[in-house]
């Protein structure tokens, strides 16, 4: 059960590859699974990610996975959004893409993760943008032109924390997002997600 993978991975904290399969399990048992959420939440599974993610921040793949289990734990959970950030979850999910920027998988878990942060949630769209989210939303999208996952997260996170806050949105466009924004809906393997959501920040963001 859930108890015996947070026992095990509080047991061997130090071990790496438990860590990482600590982090795959958690990630799976959330995966379109309310009910696990909420269970993860209430046993001490987020602080555990967050202790896992920062142990190992040299480990690509406990970042990956650690970055996918986050990004699963609070998808559609309000509750588990604003319990990830008070916890620092903003931050540890930030520096990790920031650590392994040439890693497509973290990047793509990493956005997902702040994609689903800052859904619906004006409080965690001010704290990404104010800890550097927007230029490292940037970043991402000049870093891995070609990985068209990577720009479809970058874009869904900008869009979700610039689409209802103006002050935001004038932030995206002084950084220099318009052009990567076009970039992104213009690169060949761009997905039809990547230019409906950049077409609705340009359209914002004027």
């Amino acid at each position: 059960g859930i108890e015996a993978v947070l026992e095990a991975r509080a047991r061997h904290q130090d071990d790496a590859v438990v860590q990482q399969q600590a982090m795959v399990v958690l990630r799976n048992i959330t995966t379109n699974n309310a009910e696990n959420q909420v269970a993860i939440a209430q046993l001490g599974g987020i602080e555990a990610v967050l202790e896992a993610r920062a142990r190992h921040q040299d480990d690509a793949v406990v970042q990956q996975q650690a970055m996918a289990a986050l990004r699963n734990i609070i998808t559609n959970n309000t509750e588990n959004q604003v319990a990830i950030a008070q916890l620092g979850g903003i931050e540890a999910v930030l520096e990790a893409r920031a650590r392994h920027q040439d890693d497509a998988e973290v990047q793509r878990y990493a956005l997902g993760a702040l994609r689903n942060l800052a859904a619906n949630n004006a409080d965690n769209q001010v704290a990404i943008a104010q800890l550097g989210g927007v230029q490292a939303m940037l970043e991402a999208l000049a870093v891995h032109p070609e990985d068209a996952e990577v720009q479809r997260q970058a874009i869904a996170v900008l869009l979700n924390v610039g689409c209802l806050n103006p002050e935001l949105q004038q932030q995206i466009k002084a950084a220099g997002g318009e052009a990567a924004i076009k970039a992104a809906m213009q690169a060949p393997n761009a997905s039809a997600d990547t230019r409906k959501w950049g077409w609705q920040l340009l359209t914002t963001c004027q």
